[in-house]
C-alpha cells in the first residue's frame, strides 16, 4: 500500500474536501492510502475521514515557509509517505522544502488562477511589496523542490505555468469531480420544506463570503431586477469573514425581506432542488463546482463571464454568462429566464445535465487522481 500526504488548511465542509472524501474507497482500491496534514483541526467533515480509516495530522502554519517545513517533513518520515500533495498552490513552499527534507516527491495542486492569500494588503503599495516578496519566495522554493503540478481545470493549469514558469511537460490537468446523490430532491417538497411557497422566483447562491466570490454583486443584482419590477427573493448558502459585510449592504437596501442567509449547510441539495435560478458572480474562481452542481440539478445559471465559468457551464448556457463589471446584464438575464417558456427552458436544462455529468464525475476524477499518483509514486525526485 502506497501512502499519500494531503497538506491542506483543514477538512471543513468544502469542494477540495468533499472530493477527496469521494475518492478514497477508489484510491484505496487501488492500493492508494490518504492520510492528512491540516494546518487547524476540527472541520465539519474531519470525523468522516476519520471513519474511513484516514490519519489526520496537525501543523502550525508559519508565515516562514521553511519553519513550517520542518514539522511536515517529520510527519512524512516518520510515518513512511511516499508521496506530498499540497493543496495550497501559489504559496506550496513549506510543502516544497518539506519535500526536499523528506527526500518524497511533492505533486502541487491549484484551484485559482491567482494567488488568494493576503489579498487585503494589495491595496497598500509597502504591504504588497511585502507580499509580492512573500509569493516570489514560495515560488523559489517550489521551482526548485518540485516538478510535478496539478490544475483542476485547464485555467488553473495555465495560471500554473505562468506563476512557476515551468513547461507544460510538467503540469497535468484534472478536472474536478461532483459528487451527487443518487437521487435528486423533490423540487416542491423542497420548496415546502425550506418555507419557498411564496410565488417569488428563487435565485440562490451557494459558496463562502470571500472577496472573490462577490456576495455584493449578487445582493445588487437583485436589487436591480426588484427594481425591474421581478418578485424574487435571493438564498445564500454559506458562510465567511464577508458575511456581515453583505448582510449590512442587504440592509442599507431595504432588501431584508427578500434575503435569507442560510449559513453552511450539509444537505446543499435540497437547495438546489428548491430555486429557480443559480446567481454566480465571482470575480474569480479556479473551476466552480456549485456551477457544476446547479446544473447537475437543472438549475439554470447565470454567472460571470470568467474563464473558469466558460469551462464548468454548458455551452448552451454561455448566452447566460455576464461580464462582472455591468451587472445590469445579469438582471436583464435573470428577468429573460424567469419569462421562458417551460419547454424550451427544460430542454436547454436537460442538456446541460447531460453536459455535466459527462465531464465532470467523481469517478474519472478518482481513476485519472490515482493513476497521477501511481505514476508519481515511481518518478525521481
Amino acid at each position: 500500500m502506497k501512502k499519500v500526504l494531503v497538506y491542506l488548511n483543514s477538512l471543513v465542509l468544502g469542494g477540495i474536501e468533499v472530493q477527496f472524501l469521494r475518492c478514497l474507497d477508489y484510491l484505496k482500491s487501488e492500493g492508494v492510502s490518504v492520510d492528512f496534514c491540516c494546518c487547524q483541526l476540527g472541520g465539519e467533515i474531519e470525523q468522516q475521514f476519520r471513519n474511513k480509516g484516514c490519519q489526520i495530522y496537525k501543523t502550525r502554519k508559519n508565515i516562514i515557509p521553511e519553519f513550517s517545513a520542518f514539522e511536515i517533513a517529520k510527519i512524512v518520515r516518520t510515518n513512511k509517505i511516499d508521496l506530498l500533495h499540497s493543496q495550497f498552490g501559489y504559496t506550496s513552499g513549506s510543502a516544497a522544502f518539506a519535500s526536499k527534507l523528506s527526500n518524497v516527491p511533492l505533486l502541487i495542486s491549484a484551484h485559482s488562477d491567482v494567488p488568494g492569500s493576503l489579498l487585503k494588503w494589495k491595496d497598500k503599495f509597502l504591504l504588497n511589496q511585502i507580499r509580492i516578496a512573500w509569493l516570489r519566495h514560495h515560488r523559489n522554493l517550489a521551482r526548485k523542490y518540485c516538478k510535478w503540478y496539478l490544475g483542476h481545470s485547464q485555467v488553473n493549469s495555465n495560471a500554473l505555468i505562468d506563476f512557476y514558469s515551468v513547461p507544460l511537460s510538467q503540469v497535468c490537468t484534472i478536472t474536478n469531480g461532483v459528487s451527487v446523490p443518487p437521487e435528486l430532491p423533490n423540487r416542491q417538497i423542497s420548496k415546502e420544506k425550506l418555507n419557498l411557497i411564496n410565488g417569488k422566483t428563487i435565485i440562490l447562491h451557494v459558496g463562502n463570503f470571500t472577496p472573490l466570490k462577490n456576495q455584493e454583486a449578487a445582493v445588487e443584482i437583485l436589487n436591480g431586477c426588484i427594481n425591474r419590477g421581478m418578485q424574487a427573493m435571493l438564498i445564500f448558502v454559506g458562510d465567511g469573514v464577508r458575511r456581515k459585510i453583505v448582510e449590512k449592504r442587504v440592509s442599507e437596501l431595504g432588501l431584508t425581506p427578500h434575503v435569507r442567509f442560510e449559513g453552511k449547510q450539509v444537505n446543499v441539495w435540497q437547495y438546489y432542488s428548491a430555486a429557480d435560478i443559480f446567481l454566480f458572480p465571482s470575480l474569480n474562481e479556479g473551476f466552480g463546482n456549485a456551477l457544476v452542481e446547479a446544473q447537475f440539478c437543472k438549475v439554470p445559471v447565470v454567472a460571470s463571464m470568467i474563464p473558469a465559468h466558460c469551462e464548468a457551464v454548458a455551452p448552451n448556457q454561455h448566452a447566460n454568462l455576464f461580464d462582472i463589471n455591468d451587472i445590469s446584464q445579469a438582471e436583464k438575464t435573470i428577468i429573460r429566464i424567469s419569462q421562458f417558456p417551460k419547454v424550451e427552458i427544460q430542454n436547454i436544462l436537460d442538456d446541460a445535465q447531460k453536459f455535466v455529468s459527462r465531464r465532470f464525475s467523481i469517478e474519472s476524477h478518482a481513476k485519472q487522481l490515482c493513476n497521477l499518483y501511481q505514476k508519481l509514486f515511481a518518478s525521481p525526485i
